[in-house]
């Protein structure tokens, strides 16, 4: 009889082969044996004591987690003069956004384990809160909230702190009710077992509650990503130049200018003004001239452009403008110096006197300058 007849026999389970036994240690647990999600609460209390110790190496015990969703002015009312109190503000737009508070028996733990090194053995007694209590008390907060960060991971209150940074401190309850604007917000109260003579504390945080699925965007990222980014691109500063003439001298005629020096400007005229955006990008073109007082430039439409005919000016065509034989029109000599003519008077004709920027009246000559 083989081992498998006499394991039967016996009424034990009969040997498997090894491939059976590695099947059953790789297969998937059951529902029932999976660890059970961590509850809000707990992640709370975690985050409490891992502040504690790590900031002020004091073990504590969670007595209890309280939890309220209240307005500004029940928020108010729940704190009491005792109360060391910051401020939160959000991290993208630096606004106020819930706080942090303890009340005077932890601010009195938190001094004495930072100065002293350990707890007194009776209750604190009551006195006012001090700058001192202020600045030890800070990183306390400030690392409650990194834990918080941390241990929510998963629960219903993930994200809840994300993206909140710890203020400055607000003097009294009053002052919570100026700076937080209109909100339902989620407090959360802690409170604690320090562990000796009995002597209990309590830490606070209120911050806006979380949006619910139902008021979240099914696609937060794509909605209104276009028109966000529009925005953003259109809000953003352009810098624009007006110029009137731009010109190329050799560097010794620049080291000569003086005060007084006369620069002429040849071809220029009111009508030729550049507007230039970066890089000398040409923007639009316009006139100079004055409104309400003050110097103005007025747009102008740009030239159509007008496709040649393949005729010369006289009506000829072009190849007999280039032979030697063609007889060219005679144009007169332009003077040296000499502005560019206006806009013609269809074009002045075309502005009603109530629309017509009044341009600079012409300027007189510069005075000649003495001679030594």
């Amino acid at each position: 009889m083989d081992d498998t007849v006499q394991a039967e026999a016996a009424g034990q389970e009969a040997p498997q082969p090894p491939s059976d036994i590695k099947h059953r240690l790789l297969r998937p647990l059951p529902p029932e044996a999976i660890a059970p999600q961590i509850t809000p609460s707990r992640a709370l209390r975690l985050a409490a004591t891992r502040a504690a110790e790590q900031s002020l190496r004091l073990a504590v015990t969670v007595l209890g987690v309280a939890e309220d969703l209240l307005s500004v002015e029940e928020l108010q009312d729940r704190l009491e003069e005792g109360h060391l109190i910051f401020g939160c503000q959000s991290g993208e737009s630096s606004a106020w956004s819930g706080f942090c508070a303890m009340d005077s028996e932890m601010r009195c733990a938190v001094v004495e384990m930072q100065t002293l090194g350990r707890l007194r053995s009776e209750a604190a007694p009551e006195r006012p809160i001090t700058v001192s209590d202020a600045a030890l008390a800070a990183p306390v907060m400030q690392r409650l909230l990194a834990e918080v960060l941390l241990t929510t991971c998963g629960t219903a209150l993930d994200g809840w702190v994300e993206g909140h940074v710890l203020a400055q401190r607000l003097s009294s309850p009053r002052i919570v009710g100026m700076v937080l604007p209109e909100d339902r917000y989620r407090l959360v109260r802690i409170t604690l077992d320090l562990g000796t003579a009995g002597r209990q504390g309590e830490l606070l945080l209120a911050l806006p509650r979380q949006a619910t699925s139902a008021e979240v965007p099914e696609s937060p990222v794509r909605c209104g990503w276009t028109e966000s980014l529009r925005s953003e691109v259109m809000a953003s500063p352009a810098e624009m130049v007006a110029v009137l003439h731009r010109m190329r001298l050799p560097l010794d005629q620049v080291q000569q200018f003086a005060i007084g020096a006369v620069i002429p400007l040849h071809g220029t005229t009111v009508s030729s003004v550049r507007l230039e955006a970066a890089e000398a990008q040409l923007v639009a073109r316009g006139r100079l001239g004055q409104s309400g007082g003050m110097r103005a430039l007025r747009i102008q439409m740009p030239e159509a452009p007008v496709m040649s005919d393949g005729l010369g000016r006289s009506g000829a065509p072009e190849e007999d403008w280039l032979s030697g034989d063609s007889h060219a029109p005679e144009v007169g000599a332009l003077a040296v110096g000499a502005d560019m003519p206006e806009d013609g008077p269809d074009t002045e004709a075309a502005e009603t006197e109530e629309d017509a920027m009044p341009v600079f009246a012409a300027m007189a000559d510069f005075d000649p300058l003495a001679e030594d």
